[in-house]
């Protein structure tokens, strides 16, 4: 659902905005950000996803805010803190595509005794780079942290459950579960056992105008009924697993800039045809529907969890949708007089890795290195698996023990530079901790355009790029001040 709400009226419900859209909508809500805004007109466009029917008693109910207890945890046992998020399914220009922000997490990660990230922060296919300081923590979660309403525990290890959607084929169900024994095999993780939902969850995806993606999902109850079997069982941990629908994307949704572009993106014969997010150009179309996955088990068990998607036709051939040749016209004619030379014949292999860098073949043009970690990966199990390992527990703030992490002892929030309509980023933003520094990454965009100084979140640290924001922690450390310099 999209909402428009002006400028002057958000700002003025920015401290309990959450609350302000529930109203607005009439429900409870799952997802929500801003998506975009129109100077012209002065307003904003807000996503709402709202929870719709799940089921009528929680099997672990959220716990109010309570200001006074959290004042009392962790005194004397403070640790240095700091977290990482870019957000998924908005097309940031670092983070949105394959895992593309671990080495810069990994930078970060030094900084701080702990460093909470989001899944899309590492999570790329079948790879991934998490360092044991990251605190892998779920979308939903996170808000729920930052709002001082849960803390969280660190584990050695955890005991992890697989959920896997009913509308999967049984020759990929029989592939995936060879990913679990090989995660078993490789890290040594305590893998539970599996449910298969009893339903369908059959997904759809949409993605809105500024390329925010989003989309819906048919069956969230039997999602919930399977992570009960598992949570009954003893999981500590849920990882989905789900069939993804094929995002049917226009080849003109993005200005191309090139005669190769218009090639690669009329004749690169992809199937399910995600072209402009293999090229760079737009945000991970199945992204929402991920996100949206993991905040209905989140919401409902507080448990920690994660998805990953599969794609029946890609994995079954064993191939990734977007390198399959040889290469097919899709429509839109002759972009260039030496197209029909380019695609004669077996796809060109580059003499030099360097050739592939400064004068790709065409078959590879289309691909932005972003996105290589997923074209790599016959599964997206691994990130996944390898992040809940030692996934966080989700503790309530009235339950929270002396060493459970709070917000009390966040030092650092860093965020991209244009998405800051979201619950945890205005948590940051508006935070009275003065021990708490929020920094927006202005090399960081998104398509959304909606900053911490259009909202007048004037605590917000502007910063060129996250080397900047190391050098800032660095000066922290060190009791300087560096505005100056």
């Amino acid at each position: 659902m999209l909402i428009q709400i002006s400028l002057s009226e958000a700002i003025a419900n920015l401290p309990k905005f959450a609350t302000f859209l529930e109203g607005i909508v009439g429900g409870k809500i799952i997802r929500w950000g801003g998506v975009g805004f129109d100077n012209k007109t002065q307003m904003l466009s807000v996503e709402v996803v709202l929870s719709g029917k799940q089921s009528p008693k929680k099997d672990n109910p959220h716990p109010p805010i309570l200001s006074s207890l959290l004042n009392n945890v962790n005194r004397g046992s403070q640790k240095n803190l700091g977290a990482l998020i870019i957000p998924t399914g908005l097309g940031c220009s670092i983070g949105g595509f394959g895992g593309d922000a671990n080495p810069i997490a990994n930078l970060l990660a030094q900084q701080f005794d702990y460093l909470i990230v989001n899944p899309n922060v590492v999570n790329g296919g079948a790879w991934q780079n998490i360092a044991e300081n990251m605190l892998y923590v779920e979308g939903f979660a996170i808000d729920m942290f930052m709002q001082g309403q849960i803390s969280l525990r660190p584990v050695r290890k955890n005991q992890i459950g697989l959920i896997i959607d009913k509308n999967i084929p049984e020759e990929l169900i029989r592939k995936e579960l060879e990913v679990v024994k090989a995660a078993q095999t490789i890290w040594g993780i305590d893998f539970l056992d599996y449910e298969i939902t009893n339903e369908p969850l059959n997904q759809a995806i949409e993605v809105l105008p500024g390329s925010y993606s989003s989309g819906k999902i048919d069956n969230p109850l039997t999602l919930i009924e399977a992570a009960k079997k598992l949570i009954e069982k003893g999981a500590s941990a849920i990882a989905i697993l789900t069939l993804c629908p094929e995002y049917e994307e226009s080849n003109s949704s993005f200005p191309l800039s090139s005669c190769r572009e218009a090639e690669a993106l009329a004749h690169s014969g992809l199937v399910g045809n995600n072209s402009n997010y293999d090229y760079g150009l737009g945000a991970d179309p199945i992204a929402g529907l991920e996100a949206i996955c993991s905040h209905i088990i989140t919401n409902h068990f507080l448990i920690p969890c994660a998805h990953a998607p599969t794609f029946a036709e890609s994995t079954i051939q064993e191939l990734t949708p977007r390198l399959k040749f040889p290469l097919e016209k899709k429509g839109g004619g002759n972009a260039c007089s030496k197209l029909e030379e380019k695609t004669k014949g077996s796809p060109v292999i580059p003499k030099s890795f360097q050739d592939l860098l400064d004068d790709p073949p065409l078959e590879y043009s289309s691909i932005d290195s972003r996105v290589s970690p997923e074209i790599a990966s016959f599964s997206f199990l691994p990130s996944v698996f390898r992040g809940l390992q030692r996934a966080p527990q989700l503790i309530p703030i009235d339950q929270a023990i002396a060493s459970d992490l709070t917000i009390n002892e966040l030092k650092a929030f860093i965020g991209p530079s244009d998405c800051w309509l979201g619950q945890s980023f205005l948590s940051a933003g508006m935070s009275r901790n003065p021990e708490l520094k929020a920094y927006s990454i202005e090399s960081n965009k998104t398509k959304i355009g909606i900053s911490a100084d259009l909202l007048k979140l004037h605590s917000v640290q502007k910063t060129k790029n996250y080397f900047e924001v190391i050098g800032y922690l660095e000066a922290e450390k060190a009791g300087m001040i560096i505005n100056r310099f």
